[in-house]
């Protein structure tokens, strides 16, 4: 995919967005950071889309046990 910003465009197999962060990771290796994002009309992607940043183990826990518990009436 193609990300356009600030006149400058970017290769990249992804881009995630994160709140007000954008990360891009480059096909030639290394990674594109853009913080305190506020206007995300200013990224055009070409050939993909904004991606969600990938969830930790510890959030992925949490979301597990709140699941299990909502499931079986537990009350945390």
């Amino acid at each position: 995919m193609n990300v356009s910003v600030a006149g400058e465009r970017f290769a990249c197999s992804n881009a995630v967005r994160d709140g007000d962060k954008a990360t891009l990771y480059l096909d030639e290796g290394g990674t594109a950071v853009f913080s305190g994002v506020h206007d995300w009309d200013a990224f055009t992607l070409e050939g993909g889309a904004w991606s969600l940043p990938d969830v930790t183990p510890q959030e992925q826990l949490r979301a597990d046990v709140d699941f299990l518990a909502a499931m079986t009436g537990v009350s945390l």
